[in-house]
């Protein structure tokens, strides 16, 4: 939140892009600027000062495509500050914000926009009134709302909220994007491609990373298609120029499973390399891939580029819009190719898929899901059973059978609770067949995923949950787990190591609260680590990791089948059965499972989950679904969740079409030349895209924002 902006104001916007408003790395000098940055194509709120005298003095040019003048950019303004001043809520008559109603609203807004960009106002309410608890009234909350750095959009007859943090968030990124073109020397022009296995779009994908002049590359990769193979050779001519390559995922699984078992040994976590100033020193002046980059928040992104900035490093994400996107707001992948300008080639010749299980997924990439559900008809790959026993013990047997015949096999379910019907249905299963001897009772943790808004909310805690410090806090080790004792309204009181300890709510950032639970762990079990850790024998372990037990040693320490042995204080466990889509990502099997029921998992379903789950497997794929009529519905569809930035924009569009300004969305292919249409589009004058208004009204608002500037 942006303490300095006041209620109903708009001021945080005007400063976008600016060095001062920057809480990250430095904004480069006007002479860089001059040579290598273009600015934004979208109705961008404020350009930093140092890039717009640049344009107005020299013009921009990258790839080929003239920027346009610079006042254009302050007509744009103009345009979103309207958006934003004209939906402004009124306050109701003797209206009073009450300290119940401010604390209501503050932890509404931290809970609301740590997964969405943008909310409608009846949204915002409702999780207000909800986390009021019959302390504050209608009327008091819709007060306290107009205390709140808040910027609103009116679309259709709606109010939508976002904050000035969001915004700025957004603009940061894009701006990176869009002063990163033309920065940087080709990687490797004129390589000829070692692996001959490499199809026609692998290579373009290779030549497109070696040959662009851009801070950000972006390739578009769809599931099973060899992103990573591409990868592969496009990191041995980086290296072969002598430069260094360093490769990063959003999760642990990606990164220290997919990438390092793909020819990058050294792969890393986004977030670790946010946090590890030691990393950071060892990827200065590199080439950093980024796998998997659908999945990084604008959070993310916006740390992540500004250390790629600092680091003089340059960034090439390969992601897919099409699958899952990050927990936190902000579709950073997106963000970048709708409005940062970031150029794309894609790949999406399926290569993991044979036969019609190929044919299916193609369809399912065409986005032409009921063909798909045909294909899979035909395969004979879906079961579609109402009763619910019947269901999930069909899916256990079946589990179980190809377990036996020595397939690699994985349940996938679009909900944590789908999958933990069928995990136990399946283990059922298994000490049927004597496949499961007996077991002990192990101590776990399970993360309840407390927002930003829980953790503020003293309500939310009770006694005996587990509190595990994720960051610095004076007085606490990072790792450190601790007991709950109290919750007070500033304060958690918590216990650790005999101790009492006070845990200002302002920390929330910096620890994960969880619940103790108990499972059953027998040899024969597959577990899955749901926490970095390491083993009694001093192995690290990462989260997402997938274990067979074989036994207990006689410590009690569990025996893994690799030879390795799980100490008894190791909680962060879970069964390994089956996972979510969203954790299954990047996993792939000889046979995936698929747990669809509509009555259950309806709201978790949409195309995105189903892209995702039904490309888990190589060989076979089997569907299990109470309704599949209400299936097909589900998973077309396409649920995109919106930015901040991009509802601003539509909204400040010139009714004119003539007027509009801007970059389409493009893939583009290796050797495209300058689009004429563009061209065209962005010689528009500025003054022809002014919203309507006296010349005086005009030239006072001109007049104010180049001061601001």
């Amino acid at each position: 939140m942006v303490a300095t902006a006041q209620p109903g104001d708009v001021k945080a916007l005007n400063g976008l892009g600016r060095g001062s408003e920057r809480s990250l790395e430095a904004t480069p000098s006007s002479e860089q600027l001059g040579q290598h940055t273009k600015t934004p194509p979208v109705p961008g709120i404020a350009q930093n000062k140092p890039a717009v005298e640049a344009v107005a003095t020299t013009g921009v040019k990258g790839n080929g495509r003239d920027s346009g003048p610079a006042s254009r950019h302050l007509g744009q303004r103009l345009r979103w500050r309207r958006v934003m001043e004209t939906a402004q809520p009124k306050p109701p008559a003797e209206a009073v914000a009450t300290p119940e109603a401010i604390k209501a609203v503050d932890l509404a807004i931290k809970h609301i926009f740590h997964t969405a960009s943008v909310a409608s106002e009846k949204e915002l309410l409702r999780e207000a009134m909800k986390r009021g608890y019959g302390g504050a009234t209608k009327e008091s909350i819709e007060a306290a709302v107009r205390e709140f750095p808040l910027h609103w959009i009116e679309r259709n007859g709606k109010r939508l909220v976002t904050t000035a943090e969001v915004i700025l968030q957004e603009q940061r990124i894009i701006d990176r994007c869009w002063n990163g073109v033309g920065k940087f020397p080709a990687l490797k022009p004129g390589w000829k491609i070692q692996d001959e296995r490499l199809n026609e779009q692998q290579r373009n994908g290779v030549f497109h990373i070696l040959g662009t002049h851009e801070f950000i590359i972006g390739i578009i990769g769809r599931p099973g298609v060899g992103k990573t193979t591409m990868l592969a050779e496009a990191a041995r001519a980086i290296k072969e120029a002598g430069q260094r390559v360093r490769a990063f995922a959003p999760t642990a699984v990606a990164s220290r499973g997919t990438l390092r078992e793909s020819g990058f040994p050294e792969a890393e976590t986004v977030d670790k390399l946010i946090a590890s100033e030691r990393l950071q020193r060892w990827c200065r002046d590199a080439v950093w891939f980024v796998d998997e980059a659908g999945l990084v928040s604008a959070k993310q992104a916006d740390r992540f580029l500004a250390l790629a900035e600092k680091l003089n490093s340059r960034v090439v994400l390969v992601g897919d819009p099409q699958q899952h996107r990050s927990v936190e707001r902000g579709d950073a992948f997106r963000l970048l190719k709708l409005l940062g300008g970031m150029e794309t080639v894609i790949i999406d010749e399926i290569q993991r898929q044979r036969g019609l299980y190929k044919e299916a997924v193609q369809h399912i990439f065409d986005e032409k899901y009921d063909r798909a559900i045909d294909t899979f008809e035909r395969m004979g790959a879906i079961s579609e059973i109402p009763d619910f026993d019947a269901r999930y013990n069909a899916l256990a047997a079946h589990y179980v059978s190809l377990v036996e015949k020595g397939k690699s096999v994985r349940l996938v379910a679009p909900t944590r609770i789908e999958c933990e019907i069928a995990t136990e249905k399946i283990r059922e299963e298994m000490k049927a067949r004597k496949l499961l001897k007996e077991g002990r009772e192990w101590p776990v943790l399970r993360n309840l995923h407390f927002s930003p808004g829980d953790k503020d909310d003293w309500r939310c805690y009770e006694a005996g949950q587990i509190v595990r410090m994720t960051g610095p806090v004076e007085g606490f080790e990072m790792g450190e787990e601790l007991e709950v004792v109290e919750a007070h309204e500033r304060e958690l009181i918590v216990r650790g190591e005999g101790r009492l300890k006070t845990l200002p709510y302002s920390s929330a950032d910096k620890f994960n609260v969880f619940r103790r639970d108990v499972m059953e762990i027998c040899p024969g079990d597959e577990i899955r680590v749901t926490l970095n850790s390491q083993t009694a024998e001093g192995h690290l372990i990462s989260n997402g990791d997938y274990f067979e037990v074989k036994g207990f040693t006689r410590k009690g320490e569990i025996l893994l089948t690799n030879g390795w042995k799980l100490e008894k204080s190791l909680a962060h466990l879970d069964y390994g059965f089956g996972s979510t889509s969203y954790s299954a990502q990047s996993i792939n099997v000889d046979v995936v499972l698929l747990a669809q029921s509509a009555l259950i998992s309806r709201e978790a379903t949409d195309a995105n989950q189903f892209v995702t789950a039904a490309t888990r497997g190589k060989e076979d794929i089997h569907i299990y679904v109470d309704n599949l009529d209400a299936l097909r519905d589900l998973v077309s569809r396409v649920r995109t969740r919106e930015l901040a930035l991009e509802v601003i924009s539509e909204q400040a569009k010139p009714e004119a079409p003539e007027m509009a300004v801007g970059f389409d969305e493009r893939d583009v292919e290796i050797g495209d030349g300058p689009d004429e249409s563009i061209e065209r589009e962005i010689e528009v004058e500025a003054e022809d895209s002014v919203e309507p208004g006296t010349e005086k009204e005009q030239e006072a608002e001109w007049e104010e924002l180049e001061m601001e500037m």
